[in-house]
């Protein structure tokens, strides 16, 4: 214990003016030197994800990758929790000016010079106190104003030039705050997006890999739009699930634990005020989003009707025409506008109700926690600079966990779209055309033998298309398939092809090459023995050299040549410019049906096949084209096993053996000469093409005409076409089909889309703002509102930093004048909340509905 002194109270010297009564003798109680504070900050770490999809996820990360993660895993954690340090750093600033202001204050009430000033610092509170206090006597009675009897025996003195030092340390540790947070955010972001894109272009690989090696049958179910849309899309959404989405997620939900731990170590009353206003924030922002979604969404949808009638009547427009229907049409476009245009006023109404709950809600909880803070302030329970920092620090807290949900969002969906990427990816196919196993005779002698097949397509289990197929084809014979459309021609050859499997032989017969079973033979050596002509030449849009080298990748250009003069395409690709080397475009739009068929001929014929399949190679072309085409196909038979499916009975009269097949059946077999003389199907077949009637309609009535395959393809979706997808720059023969014609898009290339985007800017008009402005010149009040309320609403945060101002002066003030002054300024932030809301509500519910009326006239 200390000495004994005589000490006067310092409100003693306040009550009595000066006079001073004579003071008792009494022991000083100091206080402790040093102030235990408990440290109740525990790091939180962050959930590590239990779902097993999540973690699946990063099935492809390298060692590398995984430290780049944890490098941008930890700096995500330090850049989140910054800004609540940040705000800690503030409201220690705060503490300390406000104590300048509140001893400054002391020292100038009681008049004591500036030459006895002592500057005193607080160690154990950590602010600094300029103030003026002197030992001297009054009425022969010692007064004890020296800085360890009114501020504490281990206050420590300092001068002016020290508390500006001091304030020019805080300076440099926000400085340092700032730069820290620059290299933080750089290393985080970084280094997540590069783990992230190395993984998704080991993703892409391998998707894009093994949706090449399934067998055809899995294509039937998963069509190819789909697995385009999966291959850019879902993997898409894996890249901003596991790149900076992730790395913000991390960096949000740490400035949220960050926040409120800060809060409850700093003040745990306030703390739990303001989050108890949490829910209401959280239900404002529920409303807003799913006001936003519905009627977004119902609002495109009235759009889009309107745009299908508008698109409807153009394509149709001589037929609208010709039956007068120009005003019903108009009527209906107007009906689909107008619904669009209601919703559009009920939406700006809806939104900014919202917006008025949420602003209202906003400033509700800013004047609760001041005028708490404040409450806490005068009952000495806190300072001035914590109440700052837990304010802003739950409140950043708050909005970063809802910044942090939409990213936790996208890794969630990342592991949804996942699961069939992964899947597509594990997926072995029963036919897997990448396998070393199976058999590579030495010699193919191109002999094939169909033993009583019966077969049925995976997709499509119960309608059979073989049915006891038999069929035996000795090397070097020519043998043509006819019959009526869907009668399983095609499917004989997916089946050399091994595109298909039958059943067991016992049950689905089996299919046999060079005397071999297909399923014993190596699939890849077995492909490469065969020549593949179908009846839409499938080009790739790079040059002409390189679509027939496609067909041997190891062909040399003297290979290509001697091919192309085999298909007779040589001569037309010497006229070409750039010879072999032109490009042919995208599905080979470049060029025209017969010149497209004659490279897909040299494409088969580069790898000098044993065994030809010719699958209506000319049922696309026209007659000239055909012509051409069909010399060549003549010449490529030359020394070969060819099986053809012919388009035009006329060109297979000199086959070595015609084979008529119904419902997937073996009906006729024999020549030419011997089939037209038993008058069967084969000369049903040639009787009905000869006297200009499709092929499709044969003896045995109307049903037959209707082709199976067809129904498949019609009830599949394959031939429903849009609009867009007819449109063509060049008309194709109509033998083609539309279903194969390019999109007017696909016609051009960028740089020609670019250049006629150009040309149309440069037509197009210019337009003022204040010509469109007038087409809503009757409603100039409606929208003078509307900007009067978005005026005061871009006012609202100017008014706020004011308001907080003067919340920094009353809390400088005594703590018993802090209550009396909090009434007023506290309640000043609900005026501000209600003139806020109304703000926004009359710029959302008038501009929008404006904007809307704007939009229906100029449709008009």
């Amino acid at each position: 214990m200390d000495g004994e002194d005589t000490k006067v109270p310092l409100e003693a010297v306040e009550q009595h003016d000066g006079v001073l009564p004579v003071p008792q003798q009494a022991p000083a109680k100091q206080p402790e030197a040093s102030e235990t504070k408990e440290n109740g900050e525990e790091e939180k770490k962050l959930p590590k994800p239990g779902l097993r999809d999540l973690v699946r996820l990063f099935r492809y990360a390298t060692p590398l990758d995984r430290l780049l993660m944890a490098i941008g895993t930890i700096t995500g954690i330090l850049h989140g929790i910054s800004l609540p340090v940040l705000m800690l750093l503030f409201g220690e600033l705060i503490n300390f000016y406000i104590y300048q202001e509140q001893t400054s204050s002391v020292a100038n009430c009681l008049d004591i010079s500036a030459s006895s000033c002592n500057d005193i610092f607080f160690s154990n509170t950590s602010f600094i106190l300029p103030c003026g206090f002197n030992s001297t006597l009054f009425n022969g009675a010692t007064l004890d104003l020296s800085v360890e009897a009114i501020f504490g025996r281990n206050a420590q003195c300092l001068t002016d030039e020290d508390f500006t030092s001091e304030v020019s340390l805080y300076c440099i540790y926000l400085t340092f705050v700032g730069i820290g947070v620059f290299l933080l955010a750089y290393i985080e972001i970084s280094f997540f997006q590069m783990a992230c894109e190395r993984q998704v272009k080991k993703i892409r690989l391998y998707f894009y890999q093994s949706v090449l090696r399934q067998n055809i049958g899995w294509f039937d179910s998963n069509p190819s739009g789909e697995l385009a849309s999966r291959l850019n899309d879902d993997i898409e959404k894996i890249h901003d699930g596991i790149g900076d989405k992730a790395a913000l997620f991390i960096q949000w939900i740490s400035t949220f634990f960050g926040g409120f731990i800060i809060g409850f170590v700093r003040d745990w009353r306030l703390t739990l005020l303001l989050a108890g206003f949490a829910p209401f924030l959280v239900v404002c922002g529920s409303i807003f989003s799913v006001i936003i979604t519905r009627f977004s969404s119902a609002e495109q949808k009235e759009y889009a009707g309107a745009g299908a009638v508008a698109e409807e009547v153009m394509s149709s427009i001589r037929t609208v025409v010709a039956f007068g229907g120009e005003y019903k049409e108009a009527a209906r476009y107007d009906g689909k506008l107008n619904e669009a245009k209601l919703l559009g006023a009920k939406k700006g109404f809806s939104v900014g109700a919202a917006l008025f709950l949420t602003f209202f809600f906003i400033f509700l909880v800013d004047s609760a926690a001041f005028w708490f803070g404040g409450y806490l302030i005068s009952r000495e329970l806190s300072v001035g600079g914590d109440v700052i920092t837990v304010f802003f620090a739950v409140l950043i807290g708050a909005f970063a966990l809802g910044q942090a949900m939409p990213n936790l969002e996208n890794l969630t969906s990342a592991a949804g779209a996942s699961i069939i990427i992964f899947q597509t990816i594990d997926r072995v196919p029963e036919i897997d055309s990448s396998s070393s196993e199976g058999e590579t005779p030495a010699t193919f002698d191109s002999t094939v033998q169909f033993n009583k097949v019966s077969f049925q397509y995976p997709s499509r289990p119960d309608v059979p298309v073989l049915q006891g197929f038999s069929l035996n084809v000795t090397a070097g014979q020519t043998v043509a398939l006819v019959g009526a459309s869907g009668c399983g021609k095609s499917t004989v050859m997916q089946l050399i092809q091994r595109f298909y499997d039958v059943d067991a032989p016992d049950v689905g017969g089996e299919v046999l090459i060079s005397g071999k079973n297909v399923k014993d033979l190596n699939l890849q050596w077995l492909r490469s023995n065969l020549g593949v002509v179908s009846q839409e030449p499938v080009l790739f849009d790079t040059t002409i050299a390189e679509n027939i080298r496609y067909g041997r990748v190891d062909a040399t250009q003297h290979d290509i040549e001697s091919a192309s003069r085999k298909a007779n395409a040589y001569d037309f690709i010497s006229a070409l410019p750039n010879r072999f080397n032109t490009l042919v475009g995208e599905r080979g739009t470049q060029l025209s049906g017969g010149q497209k068929q004659r490279i897909a001929i040299a494409r088969a014929l580069i790898r000098d096949p044993k065994l030809l399949l010719l699958d209506e190679a000319t049922s696309a072309l026209d007659t000239e084209s055909e012509k051409i085409v069909q010399e060549a196909l003549d010449k490529a038979r030359e020394g070969r096993t060819t099986i053809v499916i012919a388009h035009r009975l006329s060109t297979i009269k000199n086959a070595d053996l015609i084979v008529a097949v119904d419902e997937g059946s073996v009906v006729e077999v024999g020549t030419h000469s011997q089939l037209m003389d038993s008058k069967g199907l084969y000369y049903e077949l040639v009787t009905t093409q000869s006297l200009g009637v499709d092929e499709a309609v044969v003896a045995g009535g109307l049903g037959r005409a209707i082709s199976r395959r067809y129904q498949k393809r019609s009830e599949s979706g394959a031939e429903d076409l849009s609009f867009h997808r007819q449109a063509s720059v060049h008309r194709q023969q109509s033998e083609e089909g539309f279903q194969h014609q390019p999109s007017f898009k696909r016609q051009f290339t960028q740089k020609q889309l670019s250049k006629l985007q150009e040309e149309w800017d440069k037509d197009t008009p210019k337009v003022s703002i204040l010509r469109v402005m007038k087409l809503n010149a009757r409603e100039w009040w409606i929208i003078l509102i509307g900007v009067v309320g978005a005026a005061v609403n871009g006012c609202i945060w100017p008014a706020f930093a004011f308001l907080f101002g003067e919340i920094l002066e009353v809390f400088a003030l005594p703590p018993d004048e802090v209550l009396d002054e909090i009434h007023v300024w506290a309640g000043l932030f609900i005026v501000l909340g209600v003139v806020s809301g109304t703000g926004v509500f009359l710029k959302c519910e008038l501009l929008v509905q404006q904007c809307k009326r704007l939009a229906y006239t100029m449709f008009h």
